[in-house]
């Protein structure tokens, strides 16, 4: 974050206080309105961001909607690459089942949900649950490789663990 406030306010969010809030009341970051229509309204900010290669998340109230706002991003993905419809005339890309029941494909941004100490990184990391990763490769059985955003390392991730504890990002 560029302004340690919002840092600060993240933080109290991830922690759960109830006074992070009031950062984002105070700077107009809070919407009223239903469901589909904020949904919407999150999805379309969302995607402004990305088109102006700004990182952003989608904050959602529930699991169910948080899966169907990262499906609905791979989908936008896709189809403004290509291979939706295969416009690009390559093969599509291999695709993997997720632990949110969502797919995944080179190209996709994850979120590991699991800490494993046996998934090393470093000679003193390994993957946490938290951690965001591109994958630059979806293996035919179920694997990923993956690099992370913010260190850059490649990790492969077995099918076991994607299924598990890996979710869309």
């Amino acid at each position: 974050f560029t302004d340690p406030a919002e840092g600060a306010a993240s933080l109290a969010l991830r922690d759960g206080l109830p006074e992070a809030i009031g950062f984002y009341l105070d700077n107009a970051r809070v919407g009223i309105g239903d469901q589909a229509t904020l949904t919407d309204d999150v999805f379309t900010a969302w995607t402004h961001d990305r088109d102006a290669g700004r990182d952003s998340i989608m904050l959602a109230p529930t699991r169910a909607l948080v899966v169907e706002l990262n499906h609905r991003a791979r989908t936008h993905r896709l189809t403004t690459t290509g291979y939706a419809h295969n416009q690009t005339g390559a093969a599509a890309p291999v695709a993997v089942v997720l632990a949110d029941g969502n797919h995944a494909s080179a190209g996709d941004l994850i979120i590991t949900r699991t800490n494993d100490r046996t998934l090393r990184t470093a000679a003193t990391d390994w993957v946490k649950n938290g951690d965001r990763w591109h994958i630059t490769t979806a293996h035919s059985d179920g694997s990923l490789t993956v690099q992370h955003t913010t260190n850059r390392r490649v990790i492969d991730l077995p099918a076991t663990y994607v299924t598990a504890s890996v979710e869309l990002g």
